[in-house]
């Protein structure tokens, strides 16, 4: 009659296990928000989504807006998965072409 409980016992551990590591990887800043070049959306349009989502100045658009023309991409944050997450969502209301990375 042991045995049913031992077992149950482990299941719940290895469970418990399972949710902890998904809650440190969500912490963990190892996640990028990745702009794409966007032959669609206009750059000034590109721009204002920018400035609106992270708040930044002219010259940190321009670095993002020029990578991105230049390279085809060009990432945006570095963050918690939380985060990033946040920041795809906001981006993708203004129709903007973003993925979230994993670092390994």
């Amino acid at each position: 009659m042991g045995e049913p409980m031992e077992e149950g016992q482990k299941r719940g551990e290895a469970s418990l296990r399972a949710i902890e590591a998904k809650i440190r990887e969500a912490w963990d800043k190892g996640h990028l928000v990745v702009l794409w070049r966007d032959p669609v959306n206009l750059i000034s349009y590109i721009r204002l989504a920018l400035r609106v989502t992270f708040g930044w100045g002219p010259a940190e658009i321009d670095r993002h807006v020029t990578e991105m023309l230049g390279s085809g991409r060009t990432v945006l944050a570095h963050e918690t998965r939380e985060r990033v997450e946040h920041y795809l969502y906001e981006l993708r209301r203004f129709g903007l072409s973003v993925t979230i990375e994993r670092i390994q």
